[in-house]
């Protein structure tokens, strides 16, 4: 039922992904987490990730019940993993604060361009008004002003369509893509383009989420992923949310 127009072929997103896995992994537990499920784990949980200072490795979560009381922050190049969905279990109780439980995020600074040509479906060479803040091997994000079926507007969910590629080349002021535009761009809704440093390599992998706060207002999702470029999750149960379970933005 979807109009040819519509469809896409999702191969090449398989394509382009870089799985790899770590040699250094560090254990919470070294850390000071006790994965008893009464003392808050997060503070130990969030110095592991950060000794990593940048280097890629797993933080590793033995067998048990972890609470969790603020936001887990990901960082480049780390992935947590447990001993499996039925053994490690991180327990948030977030104080009913419409936070999220794990984030796999970065802020963007970047300016957007205008796009000139070669915006439609299947493209791979763009045109733009300026090619003087883009690199070849950039992350870019693109995307347009939503269009008149946007009847009831709100400010999360501005600019709906786009796409997160990167460069592989630049010619004059042409941009050649990874991947192609998986839709048509429209002129009068403003198509445009940045480049992005995304969050990259992160994942969650082998162990169960288990949210048992309920704020009255608001919402937070279980793994929020924005501004994110090659991560994974696998291996994952994600029980009761009060937002989304996955939610994943611009990514």
């Amino acid at each position: 039922v979807i109009p040819a127009d519509r469809r896409v072929d999702w191969k090449s997103a398989i394509d382009n992904i870089s799985y790899f896995q770590p040699d250094v992994q560090l254990n919470v537990m070294d850390f000071g987490a006790t994965g008893n499920g009464i003392t808050n784990d997060q503070p130990a949980v969030m110095n592991a990730i950060l000794s990593l200072n940048g280097h890629s490795g797993y933080v590793y979560f033995p067998a048990g019940n972890y609470l969790i009381e603020n936001t887990i922050e990901l960082a480049d190049s780390c992935i947590l993993k447990g001993d499996g969905s039925d053994q490690t279990t991180l327990i948030f109780n977030m104080g009913e604060a419409a936070i999220n439980c794990i984030s796999m995020s970065k802020s963007q600074t970047s300016d957007f361009v205008s796009i000139t040509e070669g915006y439609n479906k299947g493209s791979n060479l763009i045109t733009v008004s300026d090619i003087s803040q883009f690199s070849v091997g950039d992350y870019i994000e693109i995307r347009q002003e939503n269009g008149a079926w946007d009847v009831v507007p709100i400010s999360w969910a501005d600019y709906s369509v786009g796409q997160v590629t990167r460069i592989i080349n630049i010619i004059a002021d042409e941009i050649l893509i990874e991947s192609d535009l998986r839709i048509g761009y429209s002129e009068d809704l403003n198509p445009e383009i940045r480049p992005i440093v995304p969050i990259s390599n992160a994942g969650i992998q082998c162990m169960k989420i288990h949210r048992i706060d309920q704020p009255v207002e608001g919402a937070g999702a279980n793994i929020y992923t924005n501004m994110a470029a090659n991560c994974i999750i696998r291996g994952v149960e994600s029980d009761s949310s009060v937002g989304a379970h996955v939610s994943i933005n611009t990514s």
